[in-house]
């Protein structure tokens, strides 16, 4: 839901590139966590659907990763989310 008064509380307080890096976090954790769901998958469909996720989840987190101003954020979040390797056949 829409909540314009957190926002403007958030923005009187936090600097652009705080509030870049704690969604580039957030987003890091749900790429991980889908990793998770995937790596336990009990089917081909499910471990599909739960990657799927967890790429998009890992492309906005590099997305916020890169305004931020930390020099090496981005190589930082790339590393901590390590795609398996499952095969199905």
């Amino acid at each position: 839901m829409i909540d314009v008064q957190k926002a403007l509380a958030e923005l009187a307080t936090k600097p652009v590139h705080v509030i870049q890096k704690e969604a580039a976090f957030t987003w890091a954790s749900r790429a991980i966590a889908a990793i998770h769901y995937a790596d336990n998958a009990k089917g081909s469909a499910e471990f599909l659907r739960w990657m799927a996720d967890a790429h998009e989840y890992y492309h906005e987190a590099l997305e916020h990763a890169a305004l931020d101003e930390e020099k090496g954020f981005v190589d930082n979040i790339k590393k901590q989310i390590n795609f398996p390797k499952k095969d199905f056949t």
